[in-house]
């Protein structure tokens, strides 16, 4: 199943698997498209993300796991983990990827329904972002 919404500052695309829908699916995995915002250090959308999620969670655990080096594309990849959401009991853990491409920014979460994120599920998300490829 998928949701879309997009205005001219953003395209956001989320995905469940079949058969689940938004009040059962075991994993949701969103795109966010920040149209021409490229000029804008991650470490901006990165510091902000963060504040929002500490202002909406409680006992919110960020933990970098990598970022470009010098002369790479620009990125940045993490964890955010929490015990629960402050106005609801559910939780929900995320692997989250920051990339740029020529104009915009690029936010890839995968995210399911745990305090903590299975070390199996960082990894395999870890590699399907970091091998991932902006195509025009």
């Amino acid at each position: 199943m998928e949701e879309k919404q997009e205005n001219d500052k953003m395209v956001m695309m989320e995905y469940i698997p079949k058969g689940q829908n938004w009040d059962n699916y075991n994993i949701i995995v969103t795109k966010i498209v920040s149209k021409n915002l490229a000029q804008i250090p991650l470490q901006t959308f990165f510091d902000n993300n963060k504040n929002l999620l500490k202002s909406k969670t409680k006992n919110l655990r960020i933990k970098e796991i990598s970022r470009n080096k010098k002369g790479e594309r620009e990125y940045i990849l993490f964890t955010a983990e929490a015990d629960s959401y402050i106005d609801s009991q559910t939780t929900e853990s995320q692997i989250q990827y920051f990339t740029k491409g020529e104009n915009d920014v690029f936010i890839c979460i995968a995210a399911i329904k745990e305090k903590n994120l299975p070390k199996e599920f960082v990894e395999e998300w870890s590699k399907v972002f970091l091998q991932s490829q902006i195509i025009k």
